[in-house]
């Protein structure tokens, strides 16, 4: 498993395709907190710090405390007219610890491609007593969206560690079919 600096060496390495991107595909690492120091990561120390005991009901689609900033991916985790994705997954895991369909979609029931998310899925898996989480993108913008993104399931990973008994958290492993780095902030990074 490639490390997030290894991935972001690659990254600007990569030429900039006629779409104006510098791109990686079938791209798998460790997840950390960012790629790049930029003025997206400062938000980052805010929804990592969150105190999870506060205002994460799964039933409560405000998010209030989450600031609106990945509003339409908690709907989609947790809404039920998108399956209650996030809850089913968790309940699969106190069904069968040892299950491997702890999954949660985002795009369940969206069969508008159009309208699909960047995000797809994440998996939750336990191993040797830790909850692993597995995220899946089919599009992943390296500077801007990442860290946001990073913050997001983090605050699911560390959640779904505290509604299951016995288990600490373990790794959050990232996919991206497609990892990009837009030309503009190329150049501001080289």
């Amino acid at each position: 498993m490639q490390t997030l600096n290894e991935v972001k060496e690659q990254l600007l390495a990569a030429p900039v395709s006629r779409l104006g991107t510098a791109e990686l595909l079938g791209v798998s690492f460790r997840a950390e907190p960012s790629f790049f120091d930029n003025a997206v990561s400062g938000k980052l120390k805010f929804y990592l710090d969150e105190d999870m005991s506060e205002g994460f009901d799964t039933d409560d689609l405000s998010f209030e405390w989450y600031k609106g900033t990945c509003k339409n991916y908690a709907w989609k985790m947790l809404s039920e007219e998108n399956g209650k994705q996030f809850s089913n997954a968790i309940k699969e895991l106190v069904k069968d610890p040892l299950s491997r369909r702890a999954v949660a979609y985002y795009n369940a029931f969206e069969f508008d491609p159009s309208n699909r998310m960047c995000c797809t899925s994440g998996q939750f898996i336990i191993c040797n007593g830790k909850l692993n989480y597995l995220v899946c993108y089919r599009s992943n913008d390296a500077f801007n969206a990442y860290p946001i993104d990073y913050a997001w399931h983090d605050l699911l990973h560390r959640k779904a560690v505290s509604l299951l008994p016995n288990v600490t958290k373990g790794d959050m492993l990232w996919y991206a079919g497609n990892l990009h780095l837009f030309q503009y902030d190329k150049e501001r990074l080289l």
